[in-house]
């Protein structure tokens, strides 16, 4: 994390929402919800592994519809992706990293009780403040 390459990295392997990588998470639902094949089945995997992506829609929500007796029920998927992709609008820059993701919780803890040290060092209620936030 921070290193050059890892920065790097983050610029050149950045997601973005583009039509190529809706029309292989439409063609895995496709497969999957038509033509019944597995989500762990060799054609899934082979389309989506590589990406590492998920053959779901970012948020759907579902709307029915009753038109001459026949229920429609068709999915809604992400508006910011729906409404603003034709403009070139990437969805996947609002998200921030969460930085317990990016090293590991025996680090983390580390790092925490060596602060709780610091903060028993310097004496007074500083500890206690920290119980009370």
């Amino acid at each position: 994390m921070g290193t050059t390459a890892d920065l790097q990295n983050r610029i050149t392997l950045q997601r973005v929402d583009d039509g190529a990588r809706r029309a292989k998470i439409a063609k895995a639902r496709k497969w999957i919800y038509e033509n019944g094949a597995g989500i762990d089945g060799t054609k899934v995997k082979t389309k989506l592994d590589p990406e590492s992506m998920v053959p779901t829609t970012v948020r759907v929500s579902w709307c029915c519809l009753i038109v001459f007796d026949v229920l429609l029920v068709f999915p809604f998927q992400n508006a910011f992706s729906k409404r603003l992709s034709d403009f070139g609008f990437n969805y996947f820059l609002l998200y921030l990293v969460d930085l317990l993701h990016e090293f590991e919780l025996g680090i983390w803890k580390n790092i925490f009780i060596h602060l709780l040290r610091m903060l028993y060092a310097h004496g007074g209620e500083a500890i206690q403040t920290l119980n009370e936030r």
